[in-house]
């Protein structure tokens, strides 16, 4: 027993030592969580997922090593010597205790690479965001083209190259959503040239198709505007200045149509007219005070 009572006085002033040397992690965690934080804030999740799910693991390893390490305190080399000579297991089952200050010198390391990771995977989701960012403007602008020749196509039977406009477009759409930005340039190419051909194919429809001034007549309805009314008639709003120029004699502000008012709508115009109305359009806003010209 005397022998026994020596070994243990040994391990208690060598745990005292380590346990004066050994320092909790406290600020590797704050750091880690820190850099973390910051990097999902950036979007990193989705647009750095792999840097990102690395640095989160080896966050979680860190926190499940520093639980470890409570397990086995407040005498971790205690436990050792008693547990050997005693053939008691440690709190582990299977595997014996690992001193408190290697085990820090883990977790530190852990939440090292951990903040690391964080960081690269932040820089990376910065990078994506703004690459996306252009593309997104630049969709944004396709979907007014594709709005301003959906009724051309309609009205010449082409249906299906419509969809295949829009089926690329939402193919863009859904890689930019999940910050897949290489892969949604390169399908942004591929809609660019598509909406260039079928633009420059109904152009040449419309310049050989001759002008025959037919016209329908349209009564307002109770919430009814000339961007509405030129949506339901022409598939396009931006196509209402045609119907403001047309009725002239009645409109005398194209923020103020009445119900029972009967529009002539224009079933027939050239790809100039078109052009001039969709770009008034977008230059003076759908609702602005303007004189026409």
């Amino acid at each position: 027993m005397g022998k026994t009572l020596k070994f243990l006085v040994v391990a208690f002033v060598v745990s005292g030592f380590i346990f004066a040397c050994a320092r909790a992690p406290i600020e590797e965690f704050a750091d880690a969580k820190a850099a973390l934080d910051a990097a999902r804030q950036a979007g990193a999740d989705s647009c750095a997922k792999r840097e990102f799910m690395e640095a989160e693991k080896a966050y979680k390893e860190a926190e499940s090593l520093l639980k470890e390490s409570k397990v086995c305190s407040p005498n971790p080399v205690t436990k050792s010597v008693a547990d050997s000579m005693e053939g008691v297991k440690s709190p582990n089952g299977e595997k014996e205790c690992i001193p408190q200050d290697e085990l820090y010198k883990q977790v530190r390391a852990k939440l090292v690479y951990a903040q690391g990771k964080a960081e690269e995977a932040k820089s990376i989701a910065g990078n994506a965001g703004r690459l996306c960012e252009g593309l997104r403007s630049k969709l944004s602008e396709i979907n007014d083209e594709i709005l301003s020749i959906k009724g051309d196509l309609v009205n010449a039977g082409r249906v299906r190259e419509l969809n295949m406009l829009m089926e690329k477009y939402n193919e863009v759409e859904g890689y930019l959503t999940g910050c897949d930005c290489r892969e949604g340039q390169a399908a942004m190419n591929e809609l660019v040239a598509m909406l260039n051909r079928v633009k420059e194919s109904l152009a040449v429809a419309v310049v050989e198709k001759p002008a025959t001034g037919k016209t329908k007549d349209y009564t307002v309805r109770r919430g009814d505007c000339l961007w509405r009314i030129s949506e339901k008639e022409y598939l396009n709003p931006f196509m209402w200045p045609l119907i403001y120029w047309a009725n002239k004699g009645q409109i005398k502000d194209p923020d103020l149509i009445f119900p029972g008012q009967v529009f002539k709508i224009k079933q027939d115009y050239s790809a100039q007219e078109k052009n001039k109305a969709i770009r008034h359009s977008k230059t003076r806003g759908p609702w602005s005070l303007f004189d026409g010209k």
